[in-house]
């Protein structure tokens, strides 16, 4: 009998590393996924190991999906990225990955938000999110399913009660379990959407700016983008022109110093559009709306174009402007052909149009009509909706307090045999853990070593990465002691690399950088390192190397990348040959690494200066 229980605890533990080892190399995976700062280089990555998912758990394979899902919104391929999350929310019922499933059910509503605007579409995903949600143990993703719900309810006065109760939940959450910046700013995000689409501008004013702030701590540049874009808005409605104003300069700073952000001027121009339009300066809102018209290619979210073709044409429609007014509104509906046309202005000018006078009228008193509506429901909802989300807390917490007393009686009367139990389960449960803490413990040590390695090394080349270069750099400039124990560095990158990769494609600028560095690594001793500090900018240290040396090593470098590059892609035709420009910078008894990099770049930038293909010794 025992040796049949020691039989069984061996195999239960080999089957639990075998899973565990499977998990560690996705996890591998995933973080190489992570180093990539080019989007499309991501997903190229992620899409190319899609053929190894039959040696990974199916868990695995729900989180697989979940990152190609991701990867493909952050490249605006909306309609891929739901058909991955569809895979990972698939996969994930099937495993019974509770985590993994709220989080994929909420990226996909937030792609189908994206592309459809259609509370029908996404907000049945949000619905199911935060029913698995109750569930698991992650509070974080408990707050975002809670918040994205929330969202649901932002323009239905109605049930303004219930989307403030869900927020307060998530609030609550937050503040007891002190989560991140990032969720605090995700939650006040929320509640300054649901103040602003019920008219307490203030309160969503006074909220968003909460939300900006968060983000700004952690320089989350497009959610503080998106609060500048929501900030505007509230501002307006407050008739706070001057902070409009500040707000929209903001993002266009924002927009400049963030250039990989594709479309943030084009939201800065639309905001500038919106800010002129509510000053009744039309003309200045004309010119806005067209130079954000002129950039709506760089953005997925067709709602805001299809935002500014509508308030164009009433802008024109309004000052008089009947043919410009016609052409905009024939415009819309070529780009939208399927769009219904809601707004009462707009429906006037389409009237005017056909040439339906009365029906013209009409449909502006409508718009009378309607905000005096949504006035005096914004009155009764928002009086009706504090009155009972106060009642549902005193419910709630009298409801809380009677079934704490009924858990309290019933853990009295199980405690005793529970003690019993606990006792025996202990034993097994240490000596198992105890087993598998040893086995995990050699585990580890194996693959110690190579996470290191993985940490340390640059994944295209093999040679250093920049963080590791930057670290051997700092430590041989330490024990260099010059003139007696000179150090050198070397700058060098690849000439006309930005024009193979557009006239050749990135395999062949990959191909190129290996090439490159193989060729360098002949040229080096053992005691010379060599990094990639950038996309194709590289790194050389030569430690006791005296500035000439340094020069006819660099020479080397450069003869032996022009000669076996012209071998390798003599086939292609390149209108430029493949080469180096090199910047040589000896290190001086005070010198820092980081001020030997730029007098060596500034060498490197005379050596392009005097035709490419050359090697600069700096000062």
């Amino acid at each position: 009998m025992f040796g049949l229980k020691r039989m069984l605890v061996t195999i239960t533990l080999i089957f639990s590393f075998s899973i565990f080892a499977s998990t560690l190399l996705f996890d591998d995976i995933e973080k190489q996924a992570d180093g990539y700062k080019d989007k499309s280089a991501q997903l190229k990555f992620l899409l190319s190991v899609e053929a190894d998912l039959h040696h990974y758990t199916q868990q695995d394979n729900a989180r697989y999906w979940f990152l190609v899902g991701m990867a493909y919104e952050r490249n605006q391929n909306l309609s891929l990225s739901i058909e991955a999350l569809t895979r990972s929310i698939q996969l994930s019922q099937l495993n019974e990955n509770k985590e993994q499933l709220v989080q994929s059910l909420i990226e996909r509503s937030y792609s189908k938000y994206i592309q459809t605007y259609d509370e029908q579409d996404y907000c049945s995903d949000r619905k199911q999110a935060l029913a698995f949600s109750e569930n698991i143990l992650n509070v974080d993703l408990k707050v975002r399913a809670l918040v994205q719900y929330s969202f649901c309810f932002q323009s239905k006065p109605a049930q303004l009660a219930k989307g403030l109760e869900l927020l307060d939940k998530a609030l609550d959450l937050a503040k007891n379990h002190r989560l991140s910046a990032n969720t605090q700013g995700m939650i006040y995000n929320s509640l300054g959407h649901i103040f602003n689409k019920n008219q307490l501008h203030e309160k969503a004013y006074q909220y968003t700016l909460s939300a900006y702030q968060q983000w700004s701590q952690v320089s989350d540049y497009q959610d503080m983008f998106n609060m500048l874009h929501t900030l505007t808005s509230a501002a307006i409605n407050n008739l706070r022109f001057d902070l409009a104003k500040h707000h929209v300069e903001a993002m266009f700073l924002l927009a400049k110093e963030q250039p990989s952000f594709a479309d943030f001027t084009f939201f800065s121009f639309y905001n500038a559009g919106l800010l002129a339009k509510s000053e009744n300066n039309f003309e200045q809102s004309i010119h806005h709306y067209q130079q954000a018209l002129r950039l709506q290619h760089t953005t997925q979210e067709k709602f805001f174009v299809r935002s500014i073709y509508e308030n164009l044409a009433i802008i024109y429609f309004r000052i008089n402007q009947l043919e410009n007014a016609k052409l905009t509104l024939l415009e819309y509906k070529k780009i939208f052909p399927s769009a219904k046309i809601i707004n009462p202005e707009f429906k006037a000018l389409e009237f005017t149009v056909a040439g339906s006078t009365h029906a013209s009228r009409q449909a502006l008193f409508d718009v009378i009509d309607f905000q005096v509506k949504k006035r005096r429901e914004f009155t009764h909802f928002a009086v009706q909706a504090t009155a009972n989300l106060h009642d549902d807390k005193i419910n709630d917490l009298d409801n809380k307090v009677l079934q704490q007393n009924l858990e309290i009686k019933e853990l009295n009367l199980i405690n005793t045999q529970e003690e019993k139990q606990f006792i025996y389960y202990s034993l097994i449960l240490v000596s198992i853990f105890v087993l598998s803490l040893l086995g995990f413990i050699l585990y580890l040590l194996k693959i110690q070593r190579k996470f290191k390695i993985y940490a340390r090394t640059d994944g295209l080349t093999g040679i250093a990465n920049r963080r590791f270069i930057l670290e051997l750099g700092t430590q041989l400039l330490i024990k260099a002691k010059p003139p007696e124990l000179p150090l050198s560095i070397l700058l060098f990158d690849i000439d006309n690399f930005k024009q193979i990769n557009d006239e050749q494609g990135h395999h062949v600028g990959d191909k190129a950088i290996k090439l490159i560095v193989k060729s360098a690594k002949t040229c080096l001793r053992k005691v010379d390192k060599i990094g990639r500090i950038g996309g194709d900018e590289f790194l050389l240290l030569l430690p006791e190397t005296k500035a000439e040396e340094a020069k006819n090593i660099a020479e080397r470098i450069r003869a032996d990348v022009e000669k076996s590059t012209q071998q390798a892609f003599n086939d292609l035709n390149l209108k430029e040959k493949i080469s180096v420009s090199i910047g040589i910078i000896p290190a001086g008894v005070d010198d820092s690494l980081e001020g030997l990099i730029i007098r060596a770049d500034e060498a490197l930038y005379q050596a392009k200066n005097l035709g490419r293909n050359v090697v600069v010794l700096g000062k």
